[in-house]
């Protein structure tokens, strides 16, 4: 093979291998406790099981026993081998202490994780603030009802919910100052909207935070 051919082949080849490790795998399975989460290994690969979409939200799936309508509910995540779905109501309960004053509703369901790492799993779902239902009943709580962002922090090994873009910019400051500069440019895009939290932004920061180097 001459040079030039072998040039083509390394390029190609490293592409290819650059873009398949981009995410984290987690096997086909079910993954029962955080710990099991945490070590990507699940705890049952024999069970088999049926995920059936929400009709109300895209990336909600309630997860059934292969042929049956039981529920499964306990575990903290499953993986269908190509993606990986969390329990909602199983995350919260790791979540920072100044986290958890964002309410959920009840549903015990899984949320689909839109990006697998290399740095953080990242998903979003609607949460509102726990302050504004206790101070203006459920009225208040369901307008203050929003989509936002959650990462698991691959090395870190901790949750982190970004509650709105102040709490984001705090992320950001702390872990990653040289994103700040977007951010800056959002606010003066947004203007008097900045203290709600930009998803299209955090989307964006989170994929260049799981492709940079």
């Amino acid at each position: 093979m001459n040079l030039q051919k072998t040039i083509l082949v390394f390029a190609v080849f490293g592409i290819s291998f650059q873009f398949l490790t981009a995410q984290i795998v987690y096997p086909k399975g079910i993954y029962t406790f955080y710990e099991d989460f945490a070590r990507r290994q699940p705890s049952d690969t024999t069970t088999a099981f049926d995920l059936k979409p929400s009709a109300n939200q895209y990336n909600v799936v309630r997860v059934y026993k292969a042929g049956t309508t039981k529920r499964l509910k306990r575990n903290f995540a499953v993986s269908d081998g190509k993606h990986l779905y969390v329990r909602i109501k199983k995350v919260r309960q790791k979540f920072p202490s100044d986290d958890r004053g964002q309410m959920k509703d009840d549903g015990n369901y899984c949320i689909k994780a839109e990006q697998l790492g290399p740095n953080y799993i990242y998903f979003e779902d609607y949460f509102a603030s726990g302050a504004s239902i206790i101070l203006g009943g459920a009225i208040a709580g369901s307008a203050s009802r929003r989509l936002k962002g959650v990462v698991f922090d691959l090395k870190r090994f901790q949750f982190n919910l970004f509650k709105n873009a102040k709490d984001f910019k705090s992320f950001i400051t702390a872990h990653h100052p040289e994103k700040l500069p977007q951010i800056t440019a959002q606010e003066q895009q947004d203007g008097r909207v900045k203290s709600i939290e930009n998803i299209e932004l955090i989307r964006t920061i989170i994929t260049e935070l799981n492709t940079e180097n």
